[in-house]
C-alpha cells in the first residue's frame, strides 16, 4: 500500500511539473488589432499626372499617426475609387493584417494646371487673330464676345478659330473677347483679350 501511495505521489508531481512547463512555454497571445473605424483620418494631397496614384490615408490612434498601405493594411470594399482621373471620390476601406474595422473616406485628385497660353490679338489686314500657345492635345477653345459692352457687340464677330472681324461702321472703343481653354483633368484657362479700335 505504501508503495502504491509513493507511485501516485510521484505521478502527481510529474503532472504538476508538466502543466507548469507547458504554461511557461505557451505561445504568447496575438496582439489585438487596431480598429480604424472610429479613428481620425486624413488624406494626402494628390494631383493628376496621367498615372494611377493611390492617396495615402493616415489615421491617428492614441495620438500616434499611422499611414495605411493599400493591400497591406487595408482593402477597398465599396465606393467609386478612381486613382487616375481628377475628381472627388468616396470609398469604404476595411482593415486587414493588424488592422480591423471599416471607414468611409472621401478623397480628391486635384486637376493639373493648364499650360495653355492665350496671346494678344494680332492685326493682319482688316482682321485680328487670337492664338493659343502651348495647348495640349484634345483641348477645347471657345471664343466669346459677351465681355464686350452690349452696345458694341453687334459691330464685332469672332469665329471658332479666333479670327476677329469688325463691321465697317464699328465705332471706336474697347472690344473684349473672352477665351476659354478646357481639357479633362486640367484646370480651365480663361483670359479676356482686349482689342482697341481707334
Amino acid at each position: 500500500m505504501k508503495k502504491l501511495k509513493k507511485i501516485l505521489s510521484v505521478a502527481m508531481a510529474v503532472m504538476v511539473m508538466t502543466v507548469s512547463a507547458t504554461a511557461a512555454y505557451a505561445a504568447p497571445s496575438s496582439p489585438s488589432k487596431v480598429a480604424i473605424g472610429s479613428a481620425s483620418t486624413t488624406t494626402s494631397k494628390v494631383t493628376f499626372n496621367g498615372k494611377a496614384q493611390t492617396p495615402e490615408f493616415t489615421i491617428t490612434v492614441d495620438g500616434k499617426k499611422i499611414t495605411l498601405k493599400k493591400d497591406v493594411d487595408y482593402k477597398i470594399v465599396s465606393g467609386t475609387a478612381d486613382f487616375v482621373n481628377a475628381g472627388t471620390y468616396t470609398i469604404t476601406i476595411e482593415g486587414i493584417g493588424k488592422y480591423s474595422g471599416k471607414q468611409t473616406i472621401t478623397y480628391t485628385i486635384a486637376k493639373k494646371a493648364n499650360p495653355a497660353v492665350v496671346k494678344k490679338a494680332k492685326k493682319k489686314g482688316g482682321t485680328y487673330r487670337i492664338k493659343v500657345a502651348k495647348k495640349l492635345k484634345g483641348s477645347k477653345v471657345k471664343y466669346s464676345k459677351k465681355s464686350t459692352k452690349k452696345k458694341l457687340r453687334k459691330y464685332i464677330k469672332v469665329n471658332k478659330k479666333g479670327k476677329v472681324t469688325f463691321k465697317k461702321n464699328a465705332p471706336k472703343g474697347k472690344y473684349k473677347i473672352k477665351v476659354t481653354v478646357t481639357l479633362k483633368n486640367y484646370t480651365t484657362k480663361t483670359k479676356v483679350v482686349i482689342i482697341k479700335k481707334k
